[in-house]
């Protein structure tokens, strides 16, 4: 498939097969990771594939429920996933060029687009993926055994999806999309396909 189609195909997948993946896919994968954009092309990511049952199980433990932080194993579905990819950034790497508060800022947003490309090269790949931030980041690092400088980011779970979800509604570029201020409507052309109201619509711009 093409990179829109993969796009718009991209699920959150929370139900995998209990079946391997076999590791050509998995090096892709990562490998498609790596051609994501970074700050200063400094590539500040480091990937921990865990496949050991008791290793995920101990990851799974320190997850978050959507805005729950008061503990428990709130994402039990992640140990059906086959592989779990922790997407770690090296801080030291992360700061060589800029420095200063904005190594931190740029790390996150060189991860992020680590892992938006391994979403995308799942999808076409047939894979399933789900992107997970939510998780006691200090718990995780010494069962890694991290270094200092290096930090656990995002978890990443790969797997043949055992349920493709629906797409999810989403607002429609009308709605987001403004013409040099915030605000003012941006000109669609009357053919753009992505103008059509959406059911988050009606709640409303907050104020």
């Amino acid at each position: 498939m093409n990179t829109l189609e993969a796009i718009a195909k991209r699920r959150s997948v929370r139900k995998y097969k209990n079946q391997k993946l076999e590791p050509w896919l998995v090096e892709r994968i990562l490998e498609s990771a790596t051609w994501a954009p970074s700050g200063g092309n400094l590539q500040p990511w480091e990937f921990i594939v865990v496949e050991d049952e008791a290793l995920k199980a101990q990851i799974v433990s320190a997850t978050f429920a959507g805005y729950d932080r008061t503990g428990g194993n709130p994402q039990k579905w992640l140990v059906t996933a086959p592989v779990l990819v922790i997407v770690c950034v090296d801080a030291k790497r992360a700061g060589a060029r800029y420095g200063g508060n904005l190594s931190e800022e740029l790390g996150l947003s060189d991860a992020a687009a680590a892992v938006e490309n391994m979403l995308l090269a799942g999808t076409a790949l047939g894979v399933g993926t789900c992107w997970v931030a939510g998780f006691d980041r200090a718990r995780v690092k010494p069962l890694l055994k991290l270094p200092t400088h290096v930090n656990p980011l995002y978890i990443v779970a790969l797997g043949y999806a055992d349920h493709w979800p629906p797409p999810p509604p989403r607002l429609s570029l009308a709605f987001v999309c403004h013409k040099d201020t915030y605000g003012k409507s941006y000109p669609f052309s009357e053919s753009c396909s992505c103008l059509g109201t959406r059911q988050e619509e009606n709640r409303g711009r907050a104020q």
